[in-house]
């Protein structure tokens, strides 16, 4: 499929619209024409960021296309509740940001998959997450404020140790 970048269309207060469109061909290979559909930007934003890590460690959830353009983040501007749709051009495409600094979108669009950290401003170590989605040739990133990650999973870790003793104790009482 050929995705387009997301535009406002007829009615504003629905939200951006994505576009998609795929080529039909017979089992040949015969080209018979092109199918499109446009999708609700803001409702498929919002199901895609409340999936994986929705904590409070989450920064940011984002896709990015295959230049390191943002088509979508849990910090967009478009998905706030307040964003005045009536003051951009219907029918025009939305400018697409480019995601993180050059060289952190440079190592994700070059490896495809993997897991990156750095320090940065005002959080102090934050980890990238990433994975390319290939039947979208996008990339699905998180960026993780470690610290605060970490005290999530140390209070789990202690929860669990807890309850493992709990069960102990009842089974030795018995």
């Amino acid at each position: 499929p050929v995705w387009g970048k997301p535009y406002i269309g007829s009615d504003y207060l629905v939200g951006l619209s994505l576009p998609c469109s795929m080529q039909i061909c017979d089992e040949e290979g015969n080209f018979y024409g092109v199918t499109g559909l446009d999708i609700s930007f803001n409702k498929f934003a919002k199901s895609l960021l409340n999936t994986g890590n929705v904590g409070h460690f989450v920064i940011e959830s984002a896709l990015i296309d295959v230049d390191g353009r943002i088509i979508v983040s849990s910090n967009s501007e478009f998905l706030k509740n307040d964003f005045d749709w009536s003051q951009h051009k219907q029918g025009g495409e939305m400018q697409m940001k480019f995601f993180a600094t050059p060289k952190i979108r440079r190592t994700i669009l070059n490896t495809k998959y993997g897991i990156i950290s750095v320090n940065e401003l005002p959080y102090g170590e934050v980890i990238y997450i990433y994975a390319q989605l290939k039947s979208l040739n996008w990339v699905c990133i998180q960026k993780i404020d470690y610290d605060i990650y970490l005290q999530v999973y140390r209070r789990r870790l202690l929860m669990q140790k807890a309850e493992d003793f709990k069960r102990l104790k009842v089974q030795s009482v018995k």
